[in-house]
This record gives C-alpha cells, structure tokens and sequence, in this order.
C-alpha cells in the first residue's frame, strides 16, 4: 500500500510560455499515483519551444488533432530542455508521480528517461479508446473527473520491489533529500547495489539520481518565496551544504547560476 507522499513537482517556465495553461489535482487514492492534470495550447509561434526542467516524473501529452503519433510519453530530462509543440492545437498532460503503480510500461524506465521523448501508444499501455474518450470531453475538469473514475477500476501494480521504494521515496521526502544512500541502507536494510536496481526498475532513475532531483525541484519550489538577493536561504534552510554546491547543483540541471535562474522565474 502507498505511503502518503507529499511530492509536488512542477514546471515553472510553463506557467508564462505556454497559453491558456491550466491544472487540476485528483482526490485520493489517485493523487498518489498522478501530480495532476493540465492542458495548455500553443497559439504565439508556427512551432514554440517551450522549457522544461528535471523533475523525476513521467508525463504523457495528448494532442486534439486526433492523431496518434501526436501523443507522447516525456520522461524527465537529464537537464533543461526546450520541447517542441505546434500553435492552435489543445494539449492535454499527466504528470505521473515516480511512485505510480497505476500504468505499466512496455520498455525498461531507464531507457525511457535516456530516450526522453518517446510515442505513447508504442512504450506504454495506456488504452487508447481511454485517449479518444478524453480528447472528445471539452473542460479540463470533466476530463480528470472522468480519468479518475477509470482508474478507480484498474488494479494497481505493486510488489514488493516497488513497496521498498515508496518507503525509500517517504524517507527522502521526510529529510527533503538531505540524506545519504547509507542512510537508506540502514533503513530498509538491503545494500546500496540491490536498492540501485530496484529504483532503476521502478523509478528509471538510480536512489542518487532521485535524491538530487527531488532536492532540486524543493530548491525551486522554495525559489518563489525569496527574491534574488535572498538566495543564500536555501543554504540556511540546510537544502545544500555551501553555496559552491548551490551553484553546482543549478549548473549540473540549468545551466545557470541560482540568480539568473530566478531572476527567469521572476520575469
């Protein structure tokens, strides 16, 4: 059974480059699998390239113009990236949690997540008369309402593989990643080697990788409340050692310094 995981990653440079964005949260016991539902339509450019940041999830995108092809899988990037999108087509996603249970997958997640971008329908088993049904319901809200009570007749996927890496993800999420793979270790007590396999089959990252990427993602939640002079509270708040390995950090996922990475979430 799933843990209560409070994990809410998010992709800020959405928000202001993509038009008419809009999101919507599922109730219990779906908001353990599924971030939320969103959709956005692209109306500025022929072709625009939107930004997106690490953030350990998986999304599946479906496009309105009826296509299969159009709909993909997007795994979260090694660092940032721009994604393409047409204008005037309705989109609508599915940030799926690390932990989910609720879909399978067709390929091993690690090449997902080394891929990135892939077509829904080939990778996963997502039905697709649920994708006809969803792109036919107009209002965003209606669709995740309908989404959640299909779900709530699938089983769930769970062993006790994936069981070992739900408490694992509770332990980083209660120490907000300040912790060492050692730490997990001592608690779950199965070696660094064994817990790295498991989380690669379930999460398509290693327990390292998440850790850093759930602690990035904090650091830029935690970017809202401050302004760019006030950066050094994130070392305060004990989410990084100095601000060397602050910088290391937005260097190794953005390619910017903490500042100028603000100062775009600003804008």
């Amino acid at each position: 059974m799933l843990q209560e995981i409070e994990f809410n990653p998010i992709q800020p440079e959405w928000y202001k480059a993509l038009s008419h964005y809009r999101q919507v949260n599922f109730p219990f016991p779906t908001n353990q699998h599924i971030a939320y539902m969103y959709e956005f339509e692209i109306s500025s450019s022929s072709l625009a390239y939107v930004p997106g940041i690490p953030d350990a999830c998986i999304d599946f995108i479906f496009c309105s113009d009826g296509k299969k092809e159009s709909n993909i899988v997007v795994a979260s990037p090694p660092n940032r990236v721009l994604m393409k999108f047409h204008k005037n087509i309705r989109y609508t996603g599915i940030r799926l949690l690390p932990q989910q249970s609720i879909f399978s997958f067709q390929i091993p997640l690690k090449q997902l997540f080394q891929n990135i971008t892939m077509p829904l329908f080939d990778v996963t088993n997502f039905p697709y008369f649920l994708y006809e049904q969803l792109i036919m319901i107009p209002q965003l809200e209606e669709k995740a309402n309908f989404l959640n009570n299909c779900l709530h007749k699938r089983p769930y996927i769970s062993d006790s593989k994936s069981e070992i890496v739900n408490a694992c993800i509770q332990k980083i999420t209660n120490y907000q990643g300040i912790l060492k793979i050692k730490e997990l270790e001592n608690y779950t007590g199965f070696s660094e080697r064994y817990l790295r396999n498991i989380f690669n089959e379930n999460l398509g990252l290693a327990p390292k990788q998440f850790i850093q990427l759930y602690r990035f993602q904090i650091t830029v939640q935690k970017m809202y409340q401050y302004n760019s002079s006030q950066l050094k509270k994130l070392i305060n708040d004990e989410l990084f050692y100095d601000e060397s390995h602050l910088y290391k950090n937005f260097r190794k996922y953005v390619n910017m310094t903490p500042k100028e990475y603000a100062l775009i979430l600003k804008a």
